[in-house]
């Protein structure tokens, strides 16, 4: 907590320790003398708020829920991707990023989805995934490799 000593300004940034009541006194002294006035700040729990950590756990691709399938209707190939979830303890939104490691055309942008499904071609190839999540403060590691069939 600062005082701004020509406005007399009092600024403060409270951090997740500080939720909750927070007893203040200020004392201003000049060549007068001095006085104190105490207040109280309550400091609410924020809806998302930096825990210090990226959302855990650490992800891998789900081989009972990932696949490859066919199209037949639009005649294409294409991969299901199911990620674990990830969650972040400071309550914020969690988004992943599925990429493609032998084809990066095929890559999602951030979603907040942890399911992805893209075509891929007109006939099966070999195509590696991984995915990672992040919260708005910290992104988690690359899963492993995972080749859907």
């Amino acid at each position: 907590m600062t005082i701004d000593s020509v406005t007399g300004l009092i600024s403060w940034t409270p951090d997740v320790t500080q939720i909750g009541p927070n007893p203040v006194t200020v004392q201003a002294t000049h060549s007068e003398g001095s006085d104190t006035q105490g207040f109280g700040v309550n400091v609410d729990v924020p809806d998302c708020y930096d825990d210090g950590f990226a959302p855990q756990p650490n992800l891998y691709l789900d081989a009972n829920e990932s696949y490859m399938g066919y199209d037949d209707i639009n005649n294409v190939y294409f991969h299901h991707l199911e990620s674990s979830i990830a969650e972040d303890a400071g309550g914020c939104e969690v988004e992943y990023f599925f990429q493609c490691y032998t084809n990066t055309s095929f890559n999602s942008s951030w979603q907040t989805s942890s399911v992805y499904q893209v075509d891929v071609s007109s006939y099966p190839v070999d195509y590696y995934w991984r995915v990672k999540a992040r919260d708005p403060f910290r992104e988690t590691s690359w899963s492993g490799f995972f080749m859907p069939d």
